[in-house]
């Protein structure tokens, strides 16, 4: 993908959820749900994303007949660059409850329906 990095939907999600924290009040509690898109096929990657993960190499599909193994390493490598990614974005959205002192004050679930598109 040719998409600014500030402009990828995970980008733009950790960007909507900050703005949601940082106008909360803080005297009250709140709820936030952040679902990111990017892990998910087509398994999209920034040339920034890309770079990150640059001369990597990843392990093969144990059983897999249907991707070669050119293919695999690219599927793995987009892959890994959204899973770094999300990352990062965590720790901004962390770091966002932290300068709003509601880091002590939440419960955070962190949960992952991603993997399943890798070849295995």
């Amino acid at each position: 993908s040719q998409v600014p990095q500030d402009q990828f939907i995970d980008d733009w999600i950790a960007k909507s959820a900050l703005e949601l924290i940082r106008q909360a009040p803080r005297d009250r509690p709140m709820f936030a749900q952040v679902n990111y898109a990017g892990p998910h096929p087509p398994l999209m990657a920034t040339p920034g994303m890309r770079a990150d993960v640059a001369g990597k190499s990843w392990p093969n599909a144990q059983n897999s007949s249907s991707l070669d193994k050119v293919l695999q390493q690219l599927i793995r490598s987009n892959y890994a660059a959204g899973i770094q990614r999300i990352d990062a974005l965590n720790r901004a959205i962390f770091e966002g409850l932290q300068e709003r002192d509601r880091w002590n004050k939440t419960y955070m679930c962190i949960l992952s329906d991603n993997g399943e598109m890798l070849g295995d």
